[in-house]
């Protein structure tokens, strides 16, 4: 099977116990080990925060409550656990040497962005029809870029053994948003606005065929393309500032250099805007000239909904995959190398039901062959959560 780019997503905070400050090195060994060994990969993304779902009323509310590792007193953040994420990574390089182990962290639904901030707001009748979700602090405030500068600086000084960002998902603006102040003030200063009121901006987000819009559209995308841009190069910045040797030695070949990823939505594949090509902000051929990977969401059971391992599913992936990499390959850009399609080893829509939720190791195999027979060059997913099946390793 001709895999280049085989990933698996690690999440931490499950090792956490009491309060979360607490968390044992030789099961935290043991909980890795079980996920990697066996398992071909060589890229693994770890997770650095944690969401406190408990406290969750609906998706609106979601937002990164807690950080695993400390950036320092003046971000005001939540620290769960300041020593479980650098143990994380040490351990991960001890098991897979040659990886490449990149931090899996989100941006603007960070919860220490949001005191005394613009949060993001959509029209109040896609508030109604749940058409937007997480709770995000804006993109077009200097305190997002601020704050974020400085918690990226900290994250690169975390550990030599990073090598580089995954961007979490919650980078989006839905075509409702934003319409905080922040949002407005550029909505009036770029198309001259006279009517603001909700009825009015709805009315112009909702309208695909005013030139306008989709010229909105579009800049909303390349504000969050440029933010993520800011937060890897303050990454960056943190990495030469704590371990300048190493990241000189990085720097001369690409085989070392630090990497720069983020998920993106498998609608930002499937339901592209026909004019301009974005989804909520999310554009798949301008992040595949700005991205040196870029994580597709392959997640058929929350997405499309059914059994995973149906003619459907399969299906649908290998369309998934083909429209991917078909829109990496035109013009004769080679760039499909770029493209990791992550599938989900957790039906989470079972979760809550009681029902057993683990897809089994079989029918991800069976996902990942149909994404590598439609050409894919990237797979991943997310091995077991702590307390389910574990995976047969050898039957992937």
């Amino acid at each position: 099977m001709n895999v280049a780019t085989r990933v698996m997503q690690i999440d931490l905070d499950v090792m956490c116990y009491g309060d979360g400050e607490g968390y044992d090195y030789n099961d935290l060994k043991d909980y890795i080990r079980a996920r990697l060994e066996g398992s071909g990969a060589n890229v693994v993304y770890v997770q650095v925060f944690s969401e406190n779902f408990d406290n969750i009323a609906n998706d609106r509310d979601r937002m990164a409550d807690y950080l695993l590792f400390d950036p320092g007193h003046s971000l005001g953040a939540n620290v769960m656990n300041a020593n479980i994420f650098k143990a994380g990574v040490k351990i991960i390089r001890e098991l897979l040497p040659d990886s490449r182990i990149l931090v899996w962290t989100p941006s603007i639904y960070n919860a220490f962005l949001m005191a005394d901030n613009t949060v993001v707001k959509a029209t109040e009748e896609a508030e109604s029809e749940n058409c937007v979700w997480y709770r995000r602090a804006s993109p077009f405030s200097e305190l997002t870029h601020t704050r974020l500068a400085t918690f990226f600086e900290a994250l690169g000084q975390a550990s030599e053994a990073l090598d580089g960002v995954m961007f979490q998902d919650d980078l989006l603006l839905s075509n409702w948003e934003d319409v905080s102040d922040k949002g407005v003030e550029l909505l009036v200063a770029r198309y001259g606005l006279t009517d603001t009121s909700d009825d009015a901006l709805n009315d112009f987000l909702n309208d695909d065929e005013n030139t306008q819009n989709q010229d909105w559209r579009r800049y909303k995308t390349q504000a969050l393309d440029q933010l993520s841009r800011e937060m890897f190069d303050a990454f960056r910045r943190g990495y030469q500032q704590a371990f300048p040797e190493r990241f000189a030695q990085r720097e001369q070949s690409d085989s070392t250099r630090l990497l720069f990823a983020r998920d993106y939505y498998d609608a930002a594949v499937l339901y592209r805007d026909a004019v301009t090509g974005e989804w909520y902000a999310q554009n798949l051929d301008t992040a595949l000239d700005l991205y040196d990977q870029v994580v597709v969401m392959s997640y058929f059971n929350m997405s499309a909904g059914g059994d995973p391992a149906s003619d459907d599913a399969m299906s649908w992936l290998r369309n998934l995959a083909q429209t991917a990499i078909a829109i990496a390959d035109s013009n004769g850009r080679q760039r499909s190398h770029k493209l990791v399609f992550k599938l989900q080893s957790v039906c989470w829509s079972y979760y809550s039901s009681g029902e057993d939720y683990t897809i089994p190791a079989a029918v991800l195999s069976q996902q990942v062959q149909a994404l590598v027979d439609a050409g894919a060059k990237g797979v991943g997913f997310y091995p077991a959560l702590q307390g389910s099946a574990h995976f047969d390793m050898s039957a992937l």
